[in-house]
């Protein structure tokens, strides 16, 4: 790209796509940050040839293998108008950042990333030093949870398993969702930890010197092939790991519009994978204002309880139980012996195992354990805990047995076809264990479709509107610069493509939260 200031080697270059196609030499694998050219050893003309034919090779039996899977032409269609009425377009309109207060920002952050972990009035810690080794790992140790280092790798790592639990497929989607399951004491810990080690660096990750133009402008590079999902990726700098709480909110602040006659709008889809997971379901949520909400006065009271035993309200809990039910948490597999065995059988009994005998899934029988969502919920995995949890899981399939049907047509597919297929027709091999790839499933369905969804209305926009270009899509979020001199009605009447059922998914839509300012 033409604002590119560092390179990378990853699995989604043309040569890893070559190879895995084609069959190539991996030809470019002396390319990477410290190649500046020209090359010492390769042929320029040569190695350009081989680029040009492996990209059009490519592209040829990509599209043959579509045919095959019977995905619709016009998602090549729509996904190529994207790459050159988005993704290229704002790289090289890039963003206005608001340079006069990043180093006001910078501090703001680094005091929220202390606040992370208070200290004592007398400088000590109440739990650990976030930059002590010995006392990060002693403290985790005492908690279960073996750490090699307090390096931000392994924390990634870590941080990583957590958001793929909830049903995530990366963590910059975990931090960076609005509505998130409440999290035990461990994992919000090593998510915090997490968080401090990766921000040490206050807005430079985003606003640094290296991306910031001589007119205050950083031009992101926007990629729709970089998730399994199809959700954009970014990079230089990477838009989509800024978190939608915390000091992600300081971040935005520093976008601005580019002339003083313009102002940002911004539209967020509200209870986006939710509301994914209830529509393929078969349940209608098109009349339903916030969907957590909905479910506490549909949940006949049952929520209450549970509310108030932890002092919180009764939508946390739904939206903890719920959201992470429709992502599978706590699903196991068993085979006859285990069934049989007196374990099991005393679980059942004790209410803490939730078997469905009827359901099966690579020849065994699918329950949920309740260990993870008691952590989650009740901060311990007891039997009595468990017993709660699955109880309010027992009464939510009970009540929208659309949602245990689903589970089951989709975990059907996978044992079947080895892959899931969203609404719009695209398609994601599932190559793992039989118990990631029904997770995966889901996720691709409740995550990818509300990606698809989101990258649908900006294709509208972009043939609809192309004078006002969409600058910036940050997951669910979209953002215009518009002119000052809209008022409401005009405003109204932009955002009505919002309001409309997706092209992407039939008989789907969802509200919005729109936001204008500077």
């Amino acid at each position: 790209g033409k604002y590119e200031t560092e390179g990378a080697m990853g699995f989604m270059g043309l040569g890893t796509a070559a190879h895995l196609w084609l069959g190539l030499y991996l030809w470019k694998n002396c390319r990477g940050v410290y190649c500046t050219g020209p090359c010492p050893r390769c042929s320029v003309f040569s190695y350009c040839a081989i680029d040009s034919y492996a990209g059009l090779m490519i592209s040829l039996r990509a599209k043959e293998r579509m045919k095959e899977l019977n995905i619709p032409e016009y998602i090549y269609e729509e996904h190529s108008y994207l790459a050159s009425e988005f993704c290229i377009k704002a790289e090289e309109r890039g963003i206005k950042v608001d340079v006069e207060n990043l180093a006001k920002t910078d501090k703001e952050i680094e005091d929220k990333k202390d606040s992370l972990f208070p200290q004592n009035p007398d400088g000590s810690y109440p739990k650990f030093n976030p930059r002590s080794n010995i006392q990060v790992l002693a403290y985790f140790r005492g908690k279960g949870l073996n750490l090699k280092d307090n390096t931000k790798d392994t924390l990634r790592d870590k941080a990583t398993l957590i958001a793929e639990d909830y049903g995530f497929e990366t963590l910059n989607d975990f931090l960076a969702a609005p509505e998130l399951p409440e999290l035990s004491e461990i994992e919000q810990d090593l998510v915090n930890l997490f968080i401090f080690k990766d921000s040490g660096k206050g807005v430079e990750p985003w606003f640094g010197p290296k991306y910031l133009d001589k007119k205050g402008f950083i031009h992101s590079r926007y990629n729709f092939t970089g998730t399994s999902t199809l959700r954009y990726s970014s990079s230089r700098p990477n838009f989509q790991n800024i978190g939608a709480r915390g000091w992600g909110k300081a971040l935005k602040r520093l976008i601005i519009p580019r002339d003083p006659n313009l102002q940002l709008l911004s539209a967020d889809a509200s209870n986006l994978e939710a509301r994914n997971c209830f529509h393929y379901a078969g349940i209608d949520v098109t009349s339903i204002g916030d969907v957590f909400s909905w479910l506490v006065e549909n949940s006949g009271g049952i929520l209450e309880p549970v509310a108030k035993e932890l002092g919180k309200s009764p939508r946390d809990v739904a939206k903890t139980v719920f959201h992470a039910t429709n992502y599978l948490v706590g699903i196991t597999l068993l085979d006859d012996l285990e069934l049989c065995s007196k374990y099991t059988k005393d679980l059942i009994k004790a209410g803490a195992l939730l078997v469905f005998p009827d359901w099966k899934y690579f020849g065994k029988t699918v329950a949920f354990t309740g260990v993870k969502l008691a952590q989650m919920v009740f901060k311990d995995k007891k039997n009595e805990s468990r017993k709660k949890i699955l109880d309010l899981q027992s009464f939510y399939f009970k009540t929208y047995p659309q949602i245990r049907e689903w589970h089951r047509d989709v975990l059907a597919r996978i044992e079947r076809d080895g892959c899931i297929q969203t609404a719009w027709g695209t398609y994601l091999d599932l190559l793992d264990s039989p118990l990631k790839a029904a997770k995966a499933g889901v996720a691709k369905l409740g995550q990818g479709s509300g990606a698809e969804f989101v990258q649908g209305k900006s294709y509208e926009y972009c043939k609809k509107y192309p004078e006002t270009p969409l600058i910036a899509q940050v997951h669910d979020e979209l953002i215009w610069e518009v002119p000052k001199s809209w008022d409401d009605l005009t405003i109204l009447k932009f955002c009505d493509i919002l309001t409309k059922e997706s092209h992407r998914i039939p008989g789907f839509k969802s509200p919005w939260t729109v936001k204008v300012g500077p």
